[in-house]
Parts: C-alpha cells; structure tokens; sequence
C-alpha cells in the first residue's frame, strides 16, 4: 500500500510540501484524538509565504477553510494546530 501525499518523511518534498504535509498530519491527529468530528472532511493544506515579512515566512489558511464545518472559530482552531505543531517541535528536538 502506497503512502498518503502527506508522508512526512518523504525526501523529495519541498518546503511548501513539507509543511502541507506536516498540517495535513496534525489535522488527521487532532480527528483521531477527538478535537475535530471523525465525519470532518479534510482538504489539502495550501501553504503559502506571507506578503510582510514581519508575520514570518511561511502561511496557510487552514483554519479558516475549516472553521466552519468544524463548528469552531478560526483563532481557536489556529491555536489548536500551532500547540501540536509546538509539541512535535520539541519532541524533534528530543
């Protein structure tokens, strides 16, 4: 069985792929921990550079494509994904 698109470890990924992926892998955890409905219907993530430098270098608009059939506001969903993304940054980290 091949893997998902989302494979995370898969090396020809650019960075705009890497982290569609990495998204894409924190919205399947957050279904299967119970945070969004399992029914939820997950599109890919688009990740994209921002348009001022001083909000980072990279963005996706996730949250907001997702709030509403979420039944969740976007800011909390957004805090949602950041805090998992946090704890596999620092789990990578060891």
């Amino acid at each position: 069985m091949a893997a998902p698109w989302f494979c995370v470890g898969n090396p020809i990924l650019n960075i705009f792929q890497h982290f569609e992926a990495e998204i894409a892998s924190i919205l399947v955890a957050l279904k299967s921990e119970g945070a969004l409905a399992a029914d939820l219907a997950l599109p890919r993530p688009a990740v994209e550079t921002v348009r001022e430098e001083a909000h980072g270098d990279l963005a996706t608009n996730i949250a907001m494509v997702l709030a509403r059939s979420a039944r969740t506001n976007p800011k909390a969903l957004a805090g949602l994904i950041a805090d998992v993304a946090s704890v596999r940054a620092l789990a990578e980290l060891g």
